[in-house]
Parts: structure tokens; sequence; C-alpha cells
């Protein structure tokens, strides 16, 4: 490759400096580094990029990008315009144009049902990463469970996602709809019920919770938060010995997770009026804080395990 004379006396000169072609990918590499943080209003969204146009002087590169939602995408892409030095470092950065016909499409033309609930799932789990943008990333994670099950209607782990995402949004009558016709397709997925039951529950409808709580744990008797979940059921409902008795198989199955159970029961106590067994059971909680502290110190990369750490306090 020929050095220009620029570059040989940057060489000289202890600078390095680079090429056209390079300086495209420094471009491209600024592009997709700062996109979220510089605009805002696009956060949360993943992007193409391509570059349009590019030349440079004796000093700078000058370069035009555009960028345009991923996906089924009609509108018109939205430019950047990039100036760098000769060393490759972003001098200015100026947004040409916005994205018009911005209507966000996820799902490309000729996605699976694998791959498009794959494309939901990324989705909605952007939403930790981009919190102020949560709602249009679940949206976006629905659309993608949409075009699932209109390629397969009788995808069980499609209508389930979706529920899901309904049920984060606040949608609970939405998400009982694709629960209900997850347990039509597969009526002996205990977490289904699961789902189902926790909508209810936050609905207040809590015999209806309680019932298919019932149901999860008659499939799979070891299902420890359905003990805990049906606990709280219970307790709304005034039912304060099951709330305990639930409660008490909760921490059976799950003695490293207890935490919350013993506090739950130790509020039942108290509305019971029972204050040394309320004492206990915040006693334990705090305990059970301890020891899984104790046991992330010196285990950092490992999850808690019952066997020899955690036991019935």
């Amino acid at each position: 490759m020929r050095l220009s004379l620029r570059q040989i006396l940057g060489t000289i000169l202890g600078r390095h400096y680079i090429s056209l072609d390079a300086a495209r990918y420094q471009a491209l590499f600024y592009a997709r580094q700062e996109h979220n943080e510089r605009w805002p209003k696009y956060t949360g969204e993943q992007h193409l990029w391509e570059t349009l146009s590019s030349e440079e002087d004796k000093d700078n590169f000058y370069l035009v990008l555009s960028f345009k939602p991923f996906g089924r995408y009609q509108g018109e892409p939205g430019l950047e315009n990039y100036i760098l030095d000769k060393t490759g470092k972003l001098k200015v950065r100026l947004l040409l144009k916005e994205p018009t016909g911005y209507e966000h499409h996820p799902v490309p033309s000729g996605f699976s049902t694998e791959q498009s609930v794959l494309m939901g799932m990324n989705f909605f789990e952007s939403q930790y990463s981009f919190p102020s943008r949560r709602d249009y990333c679940i949206q976006a994670a629905i659309e993608c469970y949409d075009h699932a099950i209109e390629l397969d209607p009788a995808s069980t782990f499609a209508y389930s996602q979706r529920g899901d995402a309904h049920y984060r949004l606040g949608r609970h009558e939405l998400a009982l709809r694709d629960y209900d016709k997850c347990i039509d397709l597969n009526p002996n997925q205990a977490g289904l019920y699961y789902q189902r039951g926790s909508a209810y529950h936050d609905l207040s409808q809590y015999e209806q919770a309680i019932q298919d709580y019932d149901q999860t744990i008659s499939l799979d008797p070891q299902y420890a938060l359905a003990y805990g979940k049906r606990g709280d059921a219970h307790g709304s409902l005034g039912q304060h010995q099951r709330a305990i008795e639930d409660y008490d198989n909760a921490i059976k199955l799950e003695p490293w997770n207890a935490e919350e159970f013993y506090r739950k029961q130790g509020f039942v106590y108290e509305q019971l009026g029972q204050t040394l067994k309320a004492k206990g059971s915040f006693h334990k909680a705090g305990l059970t804080a301890a020891r899984k502290k104790e046991y992330r110190r010196r285990h950092p990369y490992d999850s808690p395990q019952p066997d020899w750490y955690f036991g019935p306090l």
C-alpha cells in the first residue's frame, strides 16, 4: 500500500495518520457507539448504517452517513455529517436530516417463527438497558410475537412471551387472553398456570389466582414461587393460617430465597397478633439475607445452592 506524503510525515513526527478507508470505519464506529447518547429520541432502536459519501483534503476527512431502523422500515433514512482529522479523531458530528415516516416494524420479511420470537425476546430484554424507552421496547417485542403467531398460530411459546409483554405493560386482560390460549394449547405446563394466576392476582381476583396456583402445584409440587404467591392470595382473603402454611412450604423448597417468604410470614403473624412469632420470622429473614450476602462474597460467580450453605433456620 502506497503511503501519502502526509502519512509519511505523520510517521516521522510520531503521529498516526489514517487512510480514507480507515476513516469510513472510524465514522461508523462513532455512529454506533454514541448514537443513543447524542440522539436520545432513538434510544432502544437498532439501526443500519451506510456511508453515502467520503472525501478528504490535507487536514480532514468529510463523510456523510445514512441511518434507518432495522426491520421493515418504509420511510426515508436520516443523514449525519462527520468530520474527522487525519488521525481519526472526531471533530464535528451533525444531524443533517431525521428519518421520515418513522413507523417501526421490527420484523424483517422472511423471518421464521423462531427468529421472530428471538427478536421479540431481544427487544423485551433491551428495556433493562434503555429504561427511558421501556414501553417502546416492550411494544416492539409484542409486534415480533404478533408476527410469530401469524406464521404459527399454535406456537405456545409465542403466546406465552406476548402474554408476559402485555403483563409487563399492565395490560392484564390481554395477558389473560394469551395465557388462556397457551393453556388450551398445552394444558400440562405448570408455568403457564402460574403466569395466568399472577395476572388474576394483580387484578385482585384472588379466588381465580388460587385456582391457578393450585393447578401449578399439582403439576409441579416443587414450584416454590407458586406456594409463595398462593400464600399472598390467601393473606389478601384473610386466610392467614393457609398463608403461613404456604410460606412454610416455599421456605422448605427454596431456603436460599426464603428472605421474602419469612418477611411476609412475619407480617401475617403480626396481623394475627402473634408478636413473638412475627419477630422470629423477621429475624430469620435477616439471617437468610446475611447468609446469602456471605455466600456471594465467598462465591461471587456461583448461584446459591441449598445443600450445604443454606438450610432451615
